[in-house]
């Protein structure tokens, strides 16, 4: 997040409005809490404030250009009465004013990407980790119930050489940077917890996939593929397509989410995955028959550096403490987006 000085305020909500419910068996300690989500204009903070917005919970996001998405999208219209706050996240004070209101944080940002190149690397994480620091601060300051932190289970834990789902207590060997930098964010948020006393629950999440993912990155395999087929362009595969992910349709992450925003601060780390594992081989047959994609070619390449083989969570820890697990085979999930999107 780059960006102007101060936040732009893009709504003109300023009282906290009376939870009118979420489901029936999920209860708040507080009648009349904000949310707020940073870096909630992406693919996953869309998904989750629309979830929480219709569940009746007040949120807002901060990000550095707001709303982008396009109007024509068939979950604008909820989208775009969210308040949505435009800043720096470097910028304390913006940050600062951000979170003052707010019962929860949800922290959607690092910055990096699994592919980020080693220059973006060295620029991005002094300045970053210091305005995560400060971010903390301001959580601290303003006495935020419930810190919430959303890390990356597909590259925190490295190679997975056994084929079976990783638990919590696994090891962190992260094989590229952006799985590194995850883990550091982690530890920062333990040591104001140790510290100072911050309530907080880290989620690690597998290969989230579904609708709002923005159509100019690269990142993440099924939407890829879809872009590349469509424009019936070659599509590159890094591997031999016999890598193995974790994908989890984005409904699932967004209501595990949510039942974690409406419990108590944990104080402890929960993988968020099915468990189930699929090859980018099969990822692409399922996407071309749901989404009905013309053959195209598929150009294999050298697995990149830093690249893991398999990658597979263990969900039992979060099941039996929140009741709820990511159930969405990747077939069904599929499907519901590609119908999502043909509705618009």
């Amino acid at each position: 997040m780059g960006g102007g000085k101060g936040p732009i305020w893009e709504s003109s909500q300023n009282s906290l409005p009376q939870i009118a419910g979420l489901e029936s068996n999920l209860k708040l300690k507080s009648t009349s809490i904000v949310i707020g989500v940073v870096g909630g204009t992406g693919f996953i903070g869309l998904n989750l404030v629309w979830h929480l917005q219709k569940a009746g919970v007040h949120c807002r996001t901060f990000s550095r250009h707001g709303l982008l998405l396009n109007p024509r999208s068939i979950k604008y219209a909820q989208l775009s009465k969210i308040e949505h706050v435009r800043g720096d996240f470097s910028d304390k004070t913006a940050v600062g004013e951000f979170v003052r209101p707010c019962r929860c944080v949800i922290l959607l940002v690092s910055h990096l990407l699994p592919s980020s190149s080693a220059e973006e690397i060295r620029t991005v994480t002094p300045w970053f980790t210091a305005a995560f620091g400060q971010l903390l601060l301001s959580c601290l300051r303003y006495k935020t119930e419930h810190t919430i932190f959303i890390s990356s289970g597909g590259t925190i834990y490295g190679e997975n050489y056994t084929g079976l789902p990783v638990t919590e207590d696994h090891p962190l060997n992260p094989q590229n940077a952006y799985g590194s930098f995850c883990a550091l964010l982690e530890q920062l948020i333990r040591s104001f917890h140790h510290q100072h006393g911050l309530p907080f629950t880290i989620l690690r999440l597998g290969n989230p996939y579904g609708p709002l993912k923005r159509p100019n990155t690269n990142q993440g395999v099924i939407d890829h593929f879809i872009r590349s087929a469509r424009a019936r362009q070659p599509f590159t595969l890094f591997g031999d397509g016999t890598e193995v992910r974790d994908y989890i349709y984005i409904d699932d992450v967004s209501e595990s989410i949510v039942r974690v925003v409406c419990s108590p601060a944990q104080n402890n780390t929960f993988n968020v995955g099915t468990g189930s594992g699929h090859t980018t081989q099969e990822v692409i047959s399922l996407a071309k028959n749901q989404f009905d994609l013309p053959e195209v070619p598929i150009l294999l390449q050298s697995r990149r550096l830093g690249d893991i083989g398999c990658s597979l969570l263990n969900m039992e820890k979060f099941g039996k403490l929140y009741g709820i697990r990511c159930h969405t085979s990747l077939e069904e999930g599929l499907r519901k987006y590609a119908d999502l999107e043909a509705g618009g």
